[in-house]
């Protein structure tokens, strides 16, 4: 989360997107986890507005092809 406190909304407004460019993509929770080398729970939790690490935020953009810190720019709004 760059060093920054996120508020809910924030972590919301992630999880909104993630969910819906892995569903474009036609992926399951179970599949993104597997390709992000991550737990499904934690994968559920990004997709739940929940804070994990910023390793993980990493991950997600990779899995869903988005250009290195996409998460922090949706983040920011």
């Amino acid at each position: 989360m760059c060093g920054m406190a996120r508020t809910p909304a924030d972590l919301q407004r992630l999880a909104t997107r993630v969910t819906a460019r892995r569903t474009e993509m036609h992926l399951s929770r179970d599949e993104c986890a597997r390709r992000a080398r991550m737990s499904n729970t934690t994968w559920r939790r990004v997709e739940e507005g929940q804070a994990v690490r910023d390793t993980t935020y990493a991950r997600v953009d990779r899995v869903l092809d988005w250009p290195s810190g996409s998460r922090a720019a949706i983040l920011d709004g």
